[in-house]
């Protein structure tokens, strides 16, 4: 571990480690959060990163945007002379260390799920730079609990991390990879779950009550009406009959025989029960809301129309204005950290999102036809410029715009006339 620290400080950045740092590990030790509770809200329950999660509508959103995002293949590319789209490097050392092997715990999936999840919940990930011969050869994720963000006297930011035992290592803003949900300051981002805390308050006290309302038997499902009193004796009989014959899955729907006149009255759902159920599905929609997740994805098909007509729109829309926002976060935050200056070739990195584009391939398909020139219409994108929107590399001269498809060629041009012979009289 102490071969590659010393190559944190090289660049003589003026920050340096804390003297009581313990650098064995970066880790992120279970427990964490019951040291950081989230504060109380109106709705009586305190909410924080790890009880909202405890949440169904919070933890499908959470992992559905985080797996989504690390299911998309990174791929790296390098610029090509003639411009247009660049050629893929498979074996560019960033390429591998995103994409297969980010450090010695993770795959590149888990990677970037985890600091998805960071900024999901709390708004920010970190990921400490292990930096070799000018690369970064490592990304180590730091606990977003434990860092704090600091901008100095000359605009630059300084990290502090805290380990479990207390003990600090202070970081310049050049070896940490830092990834911000939506900021205020351009410093930090906004924690999610602090902006809904009040949503997620509600949600975890309906959850509560309605455990409560199931342990103690409160939603019963009929009564028995006796005529008169009836005696301590014959309650008791009653009471252990009904237990033995008509409790349980195996006695459903068995007849029941009653004595003294007594009548059975089936009990239906209250006011109050109606309006609990309603909070509990308003609840899941504003939840829903806040991480940008369209409702039926959550299992709220009742919201399903307002995010447009049919399971593709919706997934469309959701890579849309949902998903796009991560990717761009984090294509820029790669190309921005961690390609080096003195790359030889001009890198970038995209992810792919061709695979949420395949349930609309046939649409895509007949765009792009119709782009080139078919059914006889002037084509207005050239071939290359078509393969760039499929990421795929140029051609030999498609860089014309094809002629209509299915459109005549024009007739070729009458030759000149002869020139008349000159009469000798």
């Amino acid at each position: 571990m102490a071969n590659w620290l010393s190559s944190l400080w090289r660049r003589g950045s003026g920050v340096q480690p804390a003297a009581s740092a313990d650098y064995s590990t970066i880790d992120t030790p279970a427990g964490l959060e019951s040291a950081f509770s989230g504060g109380e809200t109106a709705a009586g329950a305190p909410v924080s990163a790890s009880s909202a999660m405890r949440v169904a509508a919070v933890y499908r959103c959470v992992d559905l945007r985080a797996t989504a995002l690390a299911c998309l293949p990174i791929h790296v590319y390098a610029e090509q002379a003639g411009g247009g789209v660049g050629k893929k490097v498979s074996d560019h050392p960033l390429a591998i260390l995103l994409g297969k092997r980010p450090n010695r715990r993770h795959t590149g999936f888990e990677f970037r799920r985890l600091l998805s999840v960071h900024v999901l919940l709390r708004g920010n990930a970190y990921a400490l730079k292990v930096w070799s011969r000018g690369r970064v050869v490592e990304l180590l994720p730091m606990h977003p609990d434990r860092v704090r963000v600091e901008e100095l006297a000359d605009q630059s930011l300084r990290y502090t991390y805290t380990r479990a035992n207390g003990g600090q290592a202070v970081f310049s803003e050049e070896d940490v990879f830092h990834l911000r949900d939506l900021s205020t300051d351009g410093i930090v981002g906004l924690s999610r779950i602090t902006m809904m805390r009040e949503a997620v308050g509600m949600a975890v006290q309906a959850e509560r009550f309605g455990a409560r309302m199931f342990k103690n038997g409160i939603g019963a499902g009929g009564a028995i009406k006796h005529p008169n009193s009836i005696g301590d004796v014959a309650y008791g009989r009653l009471k252990a009959d009904m237990s033995e014959r008509y409790s349980g899955a195996d006695n459903a729907h068995k007849w029941m025989i009653l004595e003294e006149g007594m009548d059975v009255a089936k009990l239906g759902l209250t006011s109050e029960d109606m309006q609990f159920i309603e909070s509990r599905k308003f609840q899941r929609s504003e939840i829903a809301m806040f991480f940008g997740v369209p409702p039926h994805l959550i299992g709220d098909v009742e919201k399903t129309t307002s995010w447009g007509t049919g399971i593709e729109q919706q997934n469309l829309g959701f890579l849309q204005y949902t998903l796009g926002g991560d990717i761009a976060m984090w294509e820029q935050r790669i190309e921005r950290d961690l390609i080096p200056d003195s790359e030889p070739a001009k890198i970038y990195v995209k992810l792919n999102v061709s695979g949420f584009l395949r349930a609309a391939s046939k649409d895509r398909a007949e765009y792009l036809s119709r782009a080139l020139g078919s059914g006889g219409q002037q084509a207005w994108m050239t071939p290359n410029e078509a393969r760039a929107l499929e990421d795929l590399p140029p051609v030999p001269d498609g860089d014309k715009l094809p002629q209509p498809m299915g459109a005549s060629a024009p007739p070729p041009k009458p030759a000149p006339a002869p020139a008349p012979e000159e009469v000798i009289a």
